[in-house]
């Protein structure tokens, strides 16, 4: 198991970069369902965690 943390802002802040990339990435399938449905998320974290799979999904959509 590996933990890691970073703070990315309150509230009001998330909910800004969440629009922003909501904004550039249209719908039908958003290019970041990692990102935008288990990291940028209106709600309490407490316990969350993403699998290693997740986590690899989350850095390839950086580098692509």
């Amino acid at each position: 198991m590996m933990m890691d943390g970073c703070f990315v802002g309150n509230i009001t802040l998330v909910d800004q970069v969440y629009g922003a990339l909501a904004s550039v990435l249209k719908p039908p399938l958003p290019r970041c369902p990692v990102l935008l449905g288990k990291v940028l998320y209106d709600g309490t974290h407490t316990g969350d965690y993403l699998t290693r799979s997740q986590v690899a999904r989350l850095a390839l959509n950086w580098i692509s």
